[in-house]
């Protein structure tokens, strides 16, 4: 099998969330991995080592969908890998998979993606100094004098928020027939609604959702001590994800460790926000002419 519904970006948009609340209906038959990973240009801070694009073929992608326990065949077959959204390599083979996936792209204000992508890349993974202001970074950023571990969504977090560049490259690769593209604020504000919408789109059956939960998936969170972070940081890259072992210590460590993420600080950080709303201000425009969306509440 291989999947005939893909969700490319962006990143800390909710795309993690909404694979899990697809994967969780009973038709829908999910990857064994949520960041699958396949189709990652070489030199990436991140690739599956298991099998890639770059030394491994489509027999070893549809493994990642195996293990269906279903009635009947699977109504959809779906991956999330959000890093898909900048991937030369993904661009040149996922539009000629035979499987013609459909691409399901959320998108969130630039300014809170920024906010949430220093969030996370700080506390979730130490990638940004555990000293560093929201400001700092905005700054860094700006000056282009930081390589944070070398890790692409950090670095390029400006250019990567320029959503329409992206889109547009993937319109062009694929037509907008098989691209839907969500703004993430409004979908998640009626999370419900947005699932209904969806089952209408994909043929699935909505009922599955009036008694679903909607849980949340890869929050970010605060850190209370930096030094147990570096110790779980280096402990869970040794462990294989999605097994009964890593959800455990993760659970525990979590309960520990970690509190609600920091909200915006001082006036510097604010200034900051101020500053990327700025630079953002036509992209609402823009991909509401070419997309048909409506991100007012951006402004």
């Amino acid at each position: 099998m291989l999947p005939n519904l893909i969700i490319p970006g962006a990143p800390k948009s909710g795309t993690s969330t909404l694979y899990r609340w697809l994967s969780d209906h009973p038709a829908v038959q999910g990857a064994r991995l949520k960041e699958v990973e396949f189709f990652i240009d070489l030199g990436w801070h991140s690739q599956n080592e298991e099998a890639n694009a770059h030394s491994a073929n489509l027999d070893a992608y549809e493994r990642f969908f195996d293990g269906w326990t279903g009635t009947g065949e699977p109504r959809l077959i779906v991956e999330s890998t959000p890093a898909y959204m900048y991937q030369q390599t993904a661009l040149r083979d996922l539009p000629d998979l035979p499987s013609k996936p459909h691409l399901l792209f959320l998108v969130r204000e630039p300014a809170a993606q920024i906010k949430s992508t220093f969030d996370y890349f700080q506390n979730n993974w130490q990638h940004i100094p555990a000293d560093w202001a929201f400001a700092d970074y905005v700054a860094a950023l700006e000056a282009g004098r930081a390589d944070f571990s070398q890790n692409e969504l950090v670095v390029n977090a400006l250019d990567y928020a320029r959503y329409d560049k992206w889109l547009d490259k993937w319109r062009d690769a694929v037509g907008t027939e098989r691209m839907t593209v969500l703004g993430m604020e409004r979908f998640f504000s009626d999370a419900r609604s947005g699932m209904v919408s969806l089952c209408d789109q994909f043929g699935l059956d909505p009922a599955f959702y009036d008694s679903y939960d909607f849980p949340r998936e890869n929050e970010t969170y605060r850190v209370k001590s930096q030094a147990l972070q570096s110790l779980n940081v280096r402990v869970r890259a040794l462990l294989p994800r999605n097994n009964a072992l890593y959800n455990g210590l993760r659970t525990v460590y979590r309960k520990v460790n970690t509190g609600s993420k920091q909200a915006i600080g001082d006036d510097a950080d604010g200034a900051a926000m101020d500053r990327l709303k700025a630079r953002y201000a036509a992209l609402p425009a823009t991909l509401a002419q070419t997309y048909g969306l409506d991100l007012s509440h951006w402004r």
